[in-house]
């Protein structure tokens, strides 16, 4: 079963908001450092001894944390963390989650994209209760290789707590990967909104802004990606990487490009296509993935960076002032080695066999 958290449903705009523009935030403008490199979140330590077994330990807990500078927020993570710790498997491995729920409230983990069991799904139906514990039971299939994530699902309640902090990502490796050994790197992109004191603000439904989220599906004028503001990503001159982008966001869409140069799309929310395509950009929804190579195709010590360009989602009175802005993800550096030369990427990542023609057949009588 798999649920999608997609924006929160369109309603009718009043007669007020119709009559004149009503902008949300511009996007607030956070200056990264030199020290900002790219940091991956922790992986999640599998205890098991079994062969084809992954068994790992996951809290869902409030914490505060410094995610802007000069100020913390309540918030609800994963381990500890934002984003929580990434989970990696195999196809055919057994998956035992060991789950405990610290939060003040009910919650629930869904594996975004995978095919498991309903009473391992995490749907609204199966709650976990404060104080409660569940083992999330399951096996990946083969021909499941890819990206997914993970987020909480209870009822009416996934968008809150996924603006509160609770998301990771999820890799599922392929026995016989078609791509040769080459850096990964993993992008989670999320948004969010803040009060001046950094408390994460979640609007009343009956506010203007709330209204607007309605329209729109709530969207935060800060971008994070793995928890930081642009942070600065490295690649050598002619070296060849994998990009693992999570749309881990209730209502964003991202439009991802590097200036000047196109980028292999590889695989989105099924794991690889069986043909990859030079692309210039790459439109990601909300809750999907993308899998991308990246070659080092700028000069030793040079810089670029990965945007995303605009893509108009919005109802029209209730755009972003800056929606059309190109946004920049991350600062991509060139290391000052000299340039290498990147193996070669497959024609064919993968046999996918064709569903064939639609037949109808017509009842009578």
């Amino acid at each position: 079963m798999k649920y999608f958290l997609m924006m929160l449903p369109l309603v009718l705009a009043s007669p007020a908001t119709l009559a004149a523009p009503v902008h949300t935030q511009s996007r607030e403008r956070i200056d990264s450092t030199a020290s900002d490199a790219l940091t991956s979140p922790p992986v999640l330590v599998n205890i098991s001894k079994a062969p084809h077994t992954v068994e790992v330990n996951l809290t869902a807990e409030s914490k505060r944390l410094s995610i802007r500078p000069g100020t913390t927020t309540d918030v609800f993570t994963y381990n500890g963390t934002i984003p929580g710790p990434t989970l990696e498997m195999r196809e055919g491995d057994r998956v035992i989650v060991h789950f405990r729920n610290k939060l003040p409230e009910e919650t629930t983990i869904h594996w975004h994209g995978l095919h498991v069991p309903i009473t391992s799904d995490g749907s609204p139906f199966y709650p976990i209760q404060p104080g409660g514990k569940k083992d999330y039971v399951f096996t990946v299939p083969r021909g499941a290789a890819g990206t997914y994530w993970y987020h909480p699902h209870p009822h009416f309640r996934a968008g809150f707590q996924v603006a509160k902090g609770l998301v990771g990502a999820i890799i599922v490796r392929a026995a016989d990967d078609p791509l040769p050994a080459i850096p990964e790197k993993l992008l989670v992109l999320t948004d969010n909104r803040f009060l001046a004191d950094g408390t994460v603000d979640i609007s009343d439904p009956k506010s203007v802004q709330g209204s607007i989220d309605l329209e729109n599906g709530r969207e935060g004028n800060v971008v994070f990606v793995n928890g930081q503001v642009k942070p600065k990503l490295t690649i050598r001159s002619g070296e060849l990487q994998l990009w693992r982008i999570v749309n881990a966001t209730a209502a964003r869409v991202f439009r991802v490009a590097i200036p000047g140069q196109t980028v292999t799309y590889a695989g989105s929310d099924g794991g690889y296509f069986e043909k990859p395509e030079e692309v210039k950009d790459v439109v990601i929804a909300n809750s999907e993935r993308a899998e991308l190579l990246v070659r080092g195709t700028g000069a030793p010590g040079s810089a670029t960076v990965l945007q995303s360009l605009p893509y108009d989602r919005y109802m029209i009175q209730t755009r972003p002032t800056d929606w059309d802005t190109p946004l920049d993800l991350v600062s991509v550096q060139y290391s000052t080695e000299s340039p290498i030369v990147a193996p070669a990427i497959p024609s064919t990542l993968r046999r996918i066999e064709s569903l064939g023609r639609p037949v109808v057949t017509l009842l009578t009588g």
